[in-house]
């Protein structure tokens, strides 16, 4: 969520673009990062240039964002200054339809796997940043002490959601399970598998709040 002051903003002209509530999001839920105009096209599937260059410029000028020049490259980034993030970070998911379903999921999915000791459960792809379509996957990355026993369960509970119950819509979703000790080995022995796995996951959201 932003704290937008209402002073001197124009918010007609803000929102005025249809791009405007998914590039806030993606840049919301990636606010150390950031993107060039090339970057933004291509994750948004923005048709025009032209549009996206003019809709930079408002929400700079509205102070939403924040861009800096390196050589030629234009880098864009949310103003990290007006964040607020919700308690529920499945708020977060630019599509709505996508909200419900994965917020019931990782509810069982933290129920199912107390003793596993969860780190993170993170949502990325593309229901992460708002273009995913019917043929779509919910694509999940889990982190826990566990990788194995948490990934059974992971894929057990994501059954469910397949449309085999009587009038529920049917979700694929594909979660993927990682063991901390795991991952400190690959930080600490392989830099470039750990490089991959952050790429594999880039402009993902964490939908946990363990620490």
């Amino acid at each position: 969520m932003m704290r937008v002051s209402l002073q001197n903003t124009n918010m007609d002209e803000v929102f005025k673009w249809k791009d405007t509530r998914n590039l806030l999001l993606m840049l919301i839920k990636a606010p150390y990062q950031r993107f060039t105009v090339t970057e933004l096209i291509d994750r948004l599937n923005i048709k025009s240039r032209d549009s996206l260059t003019k809709l930079v410029d408002t929400l700079e000028k509205a102070k939403m964002i924040k861009t800096t020049r390196i050589g030629r490259k234009k880098l864009i980034s949310i103003n990290r200054d007006l964040i607020e993030k919700p308690e529920d970070a499945t708020l977060l998911i630019p599509q709505d339809e996508y909200r419900i379903v994965v917020k019931e999921y990782v509810q069982e999915l933290k129920s199912k796997t107390k003793k596993d000791n969860l780190h993170a459960v993170i949502l990325f792809g593309s229901v992460a940043i708002g273009v995913a379509d019917r043929a779509s996957d919910i694509d999940i990355f889990i982190v826990s002490d566990k990788s194995l026993k948490t990934e059974r369960a992971a894929l057990n509970i994501a059954k469910k959601y397949l449309g085999k119950e009587p009038g529920r819509e049917r979700y694929s979703i594909k979660p993927m399970a990682e063991s901390i000790n795991t991952l400190s080995k690959i930080i600490k022995n392989k830099p470039g598998q750990m490089a991959e796995i952050f790429r594999f996951i880039e402009g993902g959201m964490r939908l946990t709040a363990f620490y």
